[in-house]
């Protein structure tokens, strides 16, 4: 049976299995490509997250410095300002 643009029923379902299999089935490199690339992102990813908690500590580490130095000054201004 001819389907509509002269196709007929049996290269229909061929084209379609055909398809079906190509998508469902990527060839060997294009797995290789996939799973080199998600490992990269992983990689990167981690490597990232390392960075982000690298540079939050540094500045953790930087504010409780500043914070010792207001605490350390303010008790020396309370100290100079009640002992006469």
């Amino acid at each position: 049976m001819l389907l509509s643009k002269g196709i007929c029923e049996a290269d229909r379902f061929r084209f379609q299995r055909n398809l079906v299999l190509a998508v469902s089935d990527p060839p060997r490199e294009a797995r290789s490509f996939w799973k080199i690339s998600r490992n990269n992102i992983k990689s990167s990813l981690s490597s990232f997250q390392q960075a982000v908690v690298r540079n939050v500590n540094d500045k953790n580490a930087q504010l409780q410095k500043q914070l010792e130095n207001v605490v350390r000054e303010g008790n020396q201004f309370v100290l100079s300002a009640f002992s006469w």
